[in-house]
């Protein structure tokens, strides 16, 4: 069994400095205990001290917070065989994760407000689940109450957890490690996305790999269930709005104008970018086929990229990296029937 603790502020999320270590302690030491789950997300919510934010990003902030007053959540994907679990953090504030010190103590509280968590499971596995909810909440109550008392033995437990995942991993075929559940796209969309990397979570050169693009198509597939025969323009519009971010001239491809653009905002710039990218692929993820208009606002913001890109710093390594995603991205919207 893989259990991943991770953290979530108003504009950041994935690996924790802070929660991730007890992940790995739980991995480590855990054993079987039945089919019905694989895997368990955990996903440490933490508030902030001041309310301070990126100028365009208030609106996120404070759903942020208003949202850590419904926690905690549970959700159990059982075609995924994943269990998904958010709880507000007592302890620990976002700039506790900005400030990345860790310590052996910092992590045993860590443990705590997960051992406090883990019982939620009861609320969404049933009798019938190939799962002894039972004897898991027993032994990682236990684990998660052993004294360890230096960063260097969490160090080890991190590697041992490394190698465990890794060893699970090299079991998967590409799209397996994806673990998306097909439910929610178009049954077609596969198919037309016919590459993993179309998919990837992690991976911040994917459309939906980055926070910008993770957020999109979530926010997408929610509204896309209530409103599937709207212009997806409409979303986009408001979606921009509620983040506090002024459109721009989705047409723009000429480099001089690209690096002004940068120049006087390239927060906005890359947020634009990355949105416009995403919304291409999300509407393709759920509907099969994509407006015109909005392959073609993807296809400037590919454009665009390519250009800040090759005008960075990034090492050369990264820029191949780089290029190579953004001609997949570019060759899948150029090949997309022109309706």
């Amino acid at each position: 069994m893989d259990i991943f603790v991770c953290q979530k502020t108003y504009n950041t999320y994935g690996g924790s400095l802070l929660f991730s270590a007890v992940g790995d302690l739980l991995t480590t030491r855990l054993e079987d205990y039945g089919s019905g789950v694989e895997s368990i997300e955990l996903i440490a919510c933490l508030p902030h001290r001041r309310r301070k934010f990126l100028s365009t990003l208030g609106e996120l902030f404070d759903q942020h917070h208003k949202f850590l007053k419904t926690f905690p959540y549970v959700a159990f994907r059982r075609k995924l065989k994943r269990v998904e679990m958010s709880f507000r953090s007592e302890h620990f504030f976002a700039e506790d994760e900005e400030d990345g010190k860790p310590s052996a103590k910092t992590y045993s509280v860590a443990a705590e407000e997960v051992a406090a968590a883990l019982p939620l499971l009861k609320k969404r596995i049933k009798p019938t689940d190939d799962f002894d909810v039972e004897r898991f909440l027993k032994d990682a109550s236990r684990v998660l109450a052993t004294k360890i008392g230096s960063l260097k033995e969490w160090q080890r437990i991190e590697g041992q957890a490394a190698e465990k995942r890794q060893a699970i991993q090299a079991t998967k075929s590409p799209w397996e490690l994806l673990e998306i559940d097909w439910s929610e796209y178009h049954p077609k969309a596969r198919d037309i996305l016919d590459d993993p990397f179309f998919w990837e979570g992690a991976d911040d050169l994917a459309p939906h790999g980055n926070d910008t693009g993770f957020d999109l198509l979530e926010d997408f597939k929610d509204w896309d269930k209530r409103h599937r025969t709207r212009s997806p323009m409409l979303f986009f519009d408001r979606l921009l709005k509620k983040w506090g971010v002024e459109p721009m001239d989705w047409s723009i491809t000429d480099e001089a104008t690209v690096l002004k653009l940068d120049k006087a905002d390239s927060i906005s710039l890359s947020l634009c970018d990355e949105a416009a990218i995403a919304l291409a692929f999300a509407v393709l993820k759920r509907r099969a086929k994509c407006p015109r208009e909005i392959v073609r606002m993807a296809l400037a913001a590919l454009a665009r990229t390519a250009i800040l890109v090759n005008r960075s710093r990034l090492s050369t390594k990264i820029k191949s990296e780089w290029a190579k995603a953004i001609a997949k991205m570019k060759g899948k919207l150029e090949s997309l029937p022109k309706s």
